[in-house]
Formats: C-alpha cells, structure tokens, sequence
C-alpha cells in the first residue's frame, strides 16, 4: 500500500515535471533568452526554469547533492523550481553544452550566408575617413567592409604578393595606375576620390608663420614619411626644395613608414615637428599647424581602384559605387580633403 502511494506521488511528480518542460518549449523568445544568460556551456547546467502561472523567469541554481528519485519540486515559495537528480547532472551538463554550441554554430552560419565582405587597402592618411565611410556603408546593408592601412607603397607590394584586398584606396595616381599595368587592377575602375592636403605640424612650437619656423632652424628633429613609399613624404620633400631648404633641413629628417607613424613622431615628442596631412589634425590648436600653401608641392590626387579579386565581389563594387555618392564627398570634405564628384 505504502509502496503503491509512494509510486503514485512519484509519477505525479514526473507529469507536472515535464508539464513545465512542455510549457517551456512552447514559449517564444525563451531560446534567446536562455542563451543571453549562459556565459558557458557548463553553467547551462546549472540554470533553472522557473514558472508561476502564465508569468516565468531565470533562477541560476546550483543542482542540490541531495540523493531522491525523480525529480524534486519545491513548493514552499514561487516561483517553484525544478532540481534534477545527481545521477543525472553529467549527461544535463552534455545535453545543454552541445544545445548551446549547436544554437552558435547555426547562427554563425546563418550570419556568414547573408554577410557580404569586401576587403579594402586604404592609404594610412585615409585612416579616420576611411573608418568612418565603411561604417555608413555597412549600415546600408549586410555588407561589411574590411579595411588594412598602410603606406600606398607597403600596400602595393602586398597586392603583388597575393593579398586578399579587391579594393585599393590609393594615396597618389601613380600607384593605381601601376596596379592596372602589372594586371592587379581594372583600368575602367580608377578614379580620384580625394585630394589632400599637406600641413606642418608641432605640439611645442609656434607655426603661425611655418615658413619661418623652418627658415631658423631651432628644432632637432622634423619628422616626414618615407618619401619612397608615401606620397605625402614625397610632398614634405617638395615643399623643402621650394623653399630651398634641402641642405639645411636634411640632416634633421626623421622618416617614419607611413603618415601615421610620422605624425606620432610629432605626437610623442620624438620631433619637434613634421610633415602630416590635414586630415590628421582637425580639430587642433591652429598656432600649432600650418597649411603648406599649394603651389610649393604638387596637389596629392588620391586615387581608387577595383582590383581583380574583387572583381566578381558584389560588394567590392557596391563599395567602390558608395565612395563616389554624395554623402561621401560630404564626408571626405569633413576630413579636410577636396572630394572630387
């Protein structure tokens, strides 16, 4: 008799059990939100359903060490609470790790299917434009735009020597066109999508007057970019030959790889000044900058092209299409270069 009550609490005690698996199953969103509060497949394991009525909730919970049969429901407070047996804690923890990883791996994939990614080289002065441009871009649609910076130079041989870039955001003509004759680029995919502009940078010195600053000579070092590598090396170096201080300002130069590090030459203190593009120094204290006036270099047109790897990419297109729209000359203009329509 004792043996044939104790069975029948047990089983009723296993219907109400799976009940409220039954309910859990056929709640909607309850996926999403079981998974926004694991931070682990073991702590699956350790989390709860928990219902009252219509209304239900998270309770993380450690599984009780308790040896009984079946499970356990607690009723002395609400909401109730499922405890499994110890016995079966092992293959609850298995059950629920390979739940989650499969949830993940199935939105991983459903993610890349729909995700569009187009790979870009972008000239190191481009930096904060580039950045700000690919971010718009990636708001128009499932398309994300990845971007490498570094001198237009360092990013050539890169294409040369089979990177993954399908687009090349150029600080000169000169490189592009190269692209195109050694076979990296398309021909009828070139076009200029920015003219910069140089500019005398210091954090200690006065440039009201940067012609004249240069004239004296009172500093140790004036950092440029390399002059063989980045175009905006090559124009600090026009500059100093208009000005006809090659000789005098030479043994001074600190090169940096690109127009980045360059301006972290400035930055930092280990010169006292250098040459940087506009783009880099909005927003700065305008005695510390000085504009190189246009006629003493030649103008920087910076130029784009599709390359042939991104030639059947959609999105390597829809990118190149995106530079050329009118809100982003608004935004290449914002950064201090002249946008070319």
């Amino acid at each position: 008799m004792v043996m044939a009550m104790s069975r029948s609490a047990t089983c009723q005690q296993r219907t109400r059990y799976f009940q409220a698996r039954r309910t859990a199953a056929s709640r909607p969103g309850l996926l999403p939100r079981l998974l926004d509060s694991i931070s682990s497949p073991y702590a699956a394991s350790n989390t709860i359903l928990c219902f009252t009525g219509k209304r239900f909730g998270w309770l993380p919970s450690s599984l009780s060490s308790t040896r009984f049969n079946g499970p356990r429901f607690d009723e002395s407070w609400k909401p109730w609470r499922a405890t499994i047996h110890p016995r079966r804690e092992w293959s609850v923890r298995n059950a629920c790790a390979l739940w989650c990883l499969a949830a993940v791996i199935l939105a991983s994939c459903v993610g890349r299917q729909t995700e569009q990614v187009v790979h870009v080289a972008v000239a190191a002065n481009f930096t904060e434009a580039a950045k700000e441009i690919a971010q718009i871009f990636e708001q128009q649609g499932e398309t994300r735009a990845v971007l490498s910076f570094g001198s237009t130079g360092q990013l050539f041989t890169q294409i040369t020597q089979a990177a993954p870039f399908e687009v090349f955001l150029a600080a000169d003509q000169e490189t592009p066109r190269k692209a195109v004759t050694a076979g990296f680029g398309l021909a009828d995919s070139v076009f200029t999508y920015a003219v910069g502009k140089v500019v005398l940078f210091s954090t200690t010195l006065d440039l009201t007057n940067g012609e004249a600053v240069l004239r004296a000579g009172d500093f140790e070092k004036i950092a440029i970019a390399n002059p063989s590598t980045a175009p905006y090396g090559g124009a600090a170096m026009e500059t100093m030959t208009s000005l006809a201080l090659n000789a005098q300002l030479t043994r001074k130069i600190v090169q940096g790889n690109n127009i980045t590090q360059t301006f972290q030459f400035v930055e930092t203190g280990n010169a006292e000044l250098g040459f940087v593009a506009l783009s880099q120094v909005l927003g700065r204290d305008p005695k510390s900058v000085w504009i190189v006036p246009q006629p003493l270099y030649s103008p920087i047109r910076q130029d784009a092209v599709l390359l042939k790897k991104g030639s059947e990419n959609k999105a390597a297109r829809e990118f190149i299409s995106f530079l050329k729209s009118p809100d982003t000359i608004k935004i290449i203009e914002r950064y201090g270069y002249v946008g070319t329509p």
